[in-house]
């Protein structure tokens, strides 16, 4: 069927084959949720095998893997897979790989010439690390909408060049993903709460926001501005999502 890209993607192609030709072996292309970097790595992917490359896609989820093969099925492309209880054929030149499943198994293979990293942000932990370090020769291609890690943690131990694209707002003026609409209601004080590796102490945060009277603000929120429509609920923790669930249903 063939992908056809809009502008900004075949600038971030572009980009990233200026980032190879200039010596750096390892780009992180941050584009916003929206912008397509599934299709873009298609025609990356694509790109790749017609020189007679051979390209692994490498994901930490299966829905993440499951995605992608559906794309790469539209395109005609095929692929193999290394993840477990998943059967394919793995002579051909492009794999989707379970990070798990591939940091197990990495006497079993011999490392590709184009290893792409979604969710890139992620790469920084010891199972990526050791792939990479068995890769070492191969050219990297990193994805992220979130280069920024709670934990402080630079991806420079993992990449060498970052290749920004464009901001949500960017996708939303453009008319590619719907204006949001911001609703906020009275604020929590939350300057009593500490902070940890640049977030909010879980403990602490949970003591002020799991209480009925917030909780009972949110459905009434939700009410109010929503009603009816799908919405997400997000919560501190486990029994913050308990409490706040047992408030919706009360509701009804």
């Amino acid at each position: 069927m063939g992908i056809t890209l809009r502008p900004r993607q075949s600038k971030a192609i572009e980009d990233i084959r200026d980032a190879y030709r200039k010596g750096y072996k390892a780009p992180v292309l941050i584009a916003p949720t929206g912008f397509g970097k599934s299709a873009t790595a298609v025609v990356m992917i694509q790109n790749a095998i017609a020189k007679g490359h051979q390209v692994w896609f490498l994901a930490h989820l299966k829905e993440i893997l499951n995605d992608t093969a559906s794309r790469l099925r539209a395109d005609g492309i095929p692929h193999g897979w290394i993840a477990s209880g998943y059967d394919g054929n793995r002579s051909l030149p492009v794999q989707l790989v379970m990070v798990q499943t591939l940091a197990r198994r990495l006497d079993r293979y011999k490392p590709p010439s184009l290893l792409i990293i979604d969710e890139a942000h992620l790469a920084v932990a010891k199972t990526y690390q050791e792939i990479i370090k068995w890769a070492d020769g191969a050219r990297r291609l990193l994805l992220t909408a979130t280069p920024t890690r709670l934990d402080g943690r630079g991806l420079g131990e993992v990449a060498d060049i970052l290749i920004p694209t464009c901001s949500t707002q960017d996708l939303i003026d453009e008319g590619l993903l719907a204006p949001i609409k911001y609703y906020a209601p009275q604020t929590v004080d939350l300057s009593g709460v500490s902070t940890r590796a640049g977030d909010f102490a879980q403990n602490e945060l949970a003591a002020v926001m799991d209480k009925p009277k917030i909780t009972g603000s949110a459905v009434a929120e939700y009410r109010k501005v929503a009603h009816g429509r799908p919405a997400v609920a997000f919560c501190v923790s486990i029994e913050h999502a308990k409490h706040v669930a047992e408030e919706f249903k009360a509701a009804g």
